[in-house]
């Protein structure tokens, strides 16, 4: 984990993530796929949701909003990890 930190960013995203409706970037794609594995009471509150992150080079092509990574799936047990890795690359 101690990668992680010098190779990740940290965001806080100010609005609810409804606010963003329609916009992209790598803390709004975090912040979603954080729902994914977590559920969806994380994206209730009205704002300041920390988001950190890396940025994956697969899938080669994408654009840097899409291979965001939240680091909080490296928490996660193996089988959940890989599932959702394995959907985002």
């Amino acid at each position: 984990m101690e990668l992680i930190e010098y190779i990740g960013e940290e965001r806080v995203l100010s609005k609810a993530i409804h606010e963003y409706d329609g916009k992209k970037g790598t803390s709004i794609t975090c912040a979603k796929r954080l729902a994914e594995f977590l559920g969806d009471d994380i994206l209730k509150d009205d704002g300041s949701l920390n988001v950190k992150f890396i940025i994956s080079k697969n899938p080669i092509g994408a654009k840097v909003a899409a291979r965001a990574i939240p680091c909080g799936i490296f928490e996660m047990p193996p089988e959940i990890m890989q599932k959702f890795i394995k959907r985002w690359l």
